[in-house]
């Protein structure tokens, strides 16, 4: 006890022997010898960027800063408007007892370095501004033609993934404008790999505010992470493009990859056209007219499932005159799409008697046309009002067919069925949205109105062919009996939704806004005719397969928020509130329902800004989960020998509550960045899937509310990155837990699945301006799920590790060798016994010739070893899941690509 109690005085003596002295000096214009007045000088930790203490010159140029300690490292900052700004690090074991005296130090003035080369500091790479983070480009050297993409993964705390990818700070990239417009939609990817980095004068990244919160001021709506290029001057007027030519064989058939781009952009008048053709997965663009439009489950989707085939024409315009009040953007998409292949699944549905194993075989091919177009228009009708219109439309022609085979085993092995269906689908979809918006500001500061109307029409033509033949083992050796189902099912649908909103807020004080607002939904407006004829009996339509009906919902919500902010701290308090009544009619069945249901939404948060780009967040929302139609009365011309869907008109609501703590932070000096985001959310009586399994493998389901259960889910991600001096290394570690429980009703018996997730990971990025650029990274996944029933506990836990690696050499400015790799590893578990290992290796050389190194060859191989496997694992509140699929394998592919450039030369 004496001596810890001798050390622990030590301890506390130890900061005693640190002393306090005085650092002074001059500031001097250089240009013509004189002190310089009112020149800012601050001094900072060194590790941390904390400023320790700030001052200003005097008349005579002389700053003095007294009781510094002198057993830190400092990093001293001088600015001043009119001077380049001038940095150092100071160390006092460099220096004299009495403290440092650092003389005259010489500002040289903004006006005379545009007539000398201008050479920028560390310091003024990197610039925070509000919320968002600023990385200039100047000082970036990139090969010759290189994307943005390229430039983007050299940035300290941006991660760029092999399939492009972004997240900043720990948090997916949604949106990549070009001077703060979108730029063919809101696909980042597109606008990446397409837009040079020899362009880019500066790379902003900050949380977009929506249209209404960025006209009132206030904060009141959900942002997005997204990234800005602000281009060069010089690089903004001209012609400029590219076009690439690639074919090659495969393992599978001859592969071929061609995409051209040309850009004409002239100061704030951008117009782009683009063509593009591959059978290599490259798909993509107008993801932000698909939500718009209310497309869902679209056939221009491929996550690797299938051969792919896609061909694509793209047209962009945007442009800002009359001083920028008048503002249009543009955009018109012609695609083509083609996916075939088979899926081979196993999957383990659990019952409290037992379980039902479930082999199926898929052989699918589906086909899209379409035509999608997207026009916005704003105009600043004056100082204080502002009218915004857009409009998008799309027309597609589906063609899908499939041939199903599959087999249900019960626990001891024994047939309960098996059955093949094959189905023939075509149909036509026709969407229309029409949107316009109107706000105005008052003279009185922080009082604003809007209006807005919203206008989606929606109708869709189709006919499908189905096929269904099933014999019924029911556990038996040989089949007891046998059906076939042959229906011709017609798919009509129309629907209108309409919704008229208005917004006003108002300002109480300087620190209080309040925003209040009511809206009017005609959420759907449905007239479907979805009838199955029999072609075996010749009737008109077959009852038990058919759905004829009227569905309406109108929504009326009010809304009120309270915004307070001051100084450092943001409080946002508010609620929605009202009632949707849905009424369903449907005429096969003769049936009506008039139901009503209360909508309640209530909100809070805090924002703390702890220092300058520290912030941290508090965050709740509720939301009550009304029953929508298809969970009410699912359409029957989805029933088929095996599924059958039942009504329940008596479904209630269900209610979430979710709670978010946020923590960001990025450190100028060291360029650190930390995020750490944690989201913890509860669903009370949660609407669940009720299923029934007979004996012969037959599904009866239906839409139940779980009363008196609770689902919950807990989401932490952390994520922190940082630059290594001594290694000239950048260095980010992730970690993230996702866990919870969901429950559901399995002939009678509750069923409840426990999910846990583990997910650690460390990348290091190394790279050497025209020389090399490399990283390599590994993420280990603990993924566990137990089901539990009142009889049985099932468990189907996994370990996965993910190694990946990517590096490009540099030989000359001419020629590039780039290879990428990842490994995967799945063990087994107690469903699944077998372990899974994939080693996906990818390698391209290329060589440019001609001046600026316009024209270059590439050599590609995909997948050198020919190793990839479609494999996807996956687990519910009832049935685990494994399914592989075929793939894109190994190809070779040499591709010619021309660069064309023709700036024009601004006067100065």
């Amino acid at each position: 006890m004496k001596n810890l109690f001798i050390i622990i005085c030590f301890l506390f003596c130890i900061p005693a022997y640190s002393q306090t002295k005085q650092i002074k000096g001059y500031i001097i214009d250089s240009s013509v010898n004189k002190y310089l007045k009112g020149a800012s000088v601050v001094i900072l930790n060194r590790k941390d960027s904390i400023i320790v203490a700030d001052t200003r010159c005097d008349q005579y140029g002389f700053f003095k800063f007294s009781n510094i300690k002198d057993d830190r490292r400092y990093f001293l900052f001088i600015s001043h408007p009119a001077y380049a700004s001038y940095s150092f690090n100071i160390d006092f074991n460099d220096y004299s007892k009495d403290g440092l005296n650092l003389g005259n130090i010489n500002l040289k003035s903004t006006e005379i370095l545009l007539k000398e080369v201008v050479v920028k500091s560390r310091l003024r790479d990197i610039l925070i501004r509000g919320d968002t983070i600023q990385y200039q480009t100047a000082g970036i050297q990139l090969p010759p033609n290189a994307t943005v993409e390229d430039l983007l993964k050299v940035l300290p705390g941006l991660q760029v993934d092999q399939n492009g990818r972004i997240t900043a700070q720990g948090k997916k990239i949604k949106k990549v404008l070009v001077d703060g417009e979108e730029f063919f939609s809101d696909d980042p990817t597109f606008v990446t790999r397409n837009l040079r980095s020899e362009m880019v004068s500066k790379v902003q990244i900050y949380d977009k505010k929506s249209d209404a919160d960025l006209f009132t001021g206030n904060e009141n709506g959900e942002k997005d992470k997204v990234i800005n290029l602000q281009l060069k001057d010089d690089k903004n007027n001209g012609l400029f493009g590219r076009v690439d030519v690639g074919v090659g064989p495969g393992d599978q058939r001859t592969q071929y990859n061609s995409q051209g781009m040309l850009n004409a952009f002239k100061n704030k008048r951008k117009a782009s056209v683009y063509f593009m053709s591959n059978n290599t997965g490259q798909i993509g663009l107008a993801s932000s007219e698909k939500s718009r439009l209310g497309v869902t489950n679209d056939l221009e989707k491929y996550d690797g499932k299938g051969l792919p085939e896609f061909t694509s024409i793209g047209l962009h315009f945007d442009n800002k005159w009359n001083k920028d009040r008048a503002t249009i953007n543009g955009d018109y998409y012609f695609t083509i799409f083609n996916i075939s292949g088979y899926d081979s699944s196993f999957s383990q549905n659990n019952l409290s008697t037992g379980k039902i194993s479930r082999n199926s075989n898929n052989i699918f091919n589906n086909e899209n046309l379409s035509h999608k177009t997207n026009i916005s228009f704003k105009h600043n009708i004056d100082s204080s009002s502002t009218i915004s219109i857009s409009t998008a439309g799309a027309i597609s022609n589906n063609n899908s067919y499939q041939n199903y085979d599959a087999y249900d085993l019960n626990s001891s092995g024994n047939y309960l069925n098996i059955t093949n269906i094959q189905s023939d689908h075509s149909n036509e979809l026709r969407k229309y949205l029409f949107n316009i918006l109107w706000q105005k500001k008052f003279k009185k500061s922080g009082r604003t109105i809007s209006i807005a109307l919203d206008n989606l029409f929606n109708n869709t033509n189709g006919k499908q062919n189905y096929l269904s033949k099933t014999a019924f083992y029911n556990g038996k050796l040989i089949s007891d009996s046998s059906k076939i189902l042959d229906l011709l099912k017609n798919q009509d649908n129309k629907s209108h939704n309409l919704m008229l909103g208005l917004t006003l807020t108002e300002k109480l004080s300087s620190s209080f806004y309040m925003i209040a607002g009511i809206k009017s939904a005609h959420d759907y407006i449905n007239d479907s005719d979805l009838s199955s004829q029999s072609l075996s009996t010749g009737s008109s339509y077959d009852t038990q397969f058919s759905t004829i009906r009227t569905d309406k919902r109108i929504s009326n919500t009010g809304s009120i928020n309270l915004n307070y902010a001051k100084n450092k701290t943001r409080i946002l308090l508010g609620g929605l509130a009202g009632v949707a009544v849905l009424d369903i009619y449907e005429k096969v069945k003769d049936l009506q329902l008039n139901q009503r249901f209360m909508i309640w939404k209530p909100s809070a948060k805090i924002e703390y800004a702890l220092k300058e780009g520290t912030n941290f967040s508090l965050n709740f929302k509720g939301n009550s989960i009304n029953p929508d139609f298809q969970q009410l009365f699912p359409y029957a011309f989805k029933n088929g020998q095996l599924v059958t869907f039942f009504d329940n008109p008596g479904l209630k609501n269900s209610f979430s509550n979710t709670y978010s703590l946020a923590y960001e932070s990025f450190k100028r000096f060291t360029r650190a960045f930390t995020a750490i985001v944690a989201n913890y959310t509860t669903i009370k009586n949660p609407i669940s899937t009720g299923t029934t399994i007979n004996n012969s493998g037959a599904y009866f389901i239906q839409h139940i509310n779980m009363d008196g259960n609770v689902n919950n889910e807990v989401d932490i991600t952390g994520f922190y990155s940082r630059p290594s001096t001594k290694l000239k290394t950048q260095f980010t570690v992730d970690v993230s837990l996702k866990g919870g429980n969901s429950v559901s009703l399995l002939n009678g018996v509750v069923n409840k699945l426990n999910y846990n997730l583990l997910s650690f990971g460390v990348l290091a990025a190394k790279n050497k301006s025209g020389k090399f650029d490399a990283q390599i990274g590994a993420t280990a996944i603990f993924n566990s799920n137990n089901l539990k029933t009142s009889s049985q506990t099932l468990r189907n836990n996994y370990f996965t590790l993910l190694l990946r690696s990517s590096a490009d050499i540099y030989f000359s400015k001419s020629m590039q060798l780039h290879s990428d790799a990842e490994y995967m590893q799945q063990g087994p578990n107690e469903i699944f016994p077998d372990n899974f290992n994939r080693l996906i290796w990818n390698v391209w050389i290329s060589r440019s010739f001609l001046k600026n190194n316009q024209f270059a060859m590439k050599l590609v191989c995909n997948d050198l070893l020919n190793a990839n496997a479609g494999f996807t694992r996956s687990a519910s509140s009832t049935v685990f899941l494994e399914s592989r699929f075929a793939t894109i394998r190994r190809y070779f592919i040499l591709t010619a690509s021309w660069n064309f450039t023709r700036y024009k030369q601004i006067k100065k």
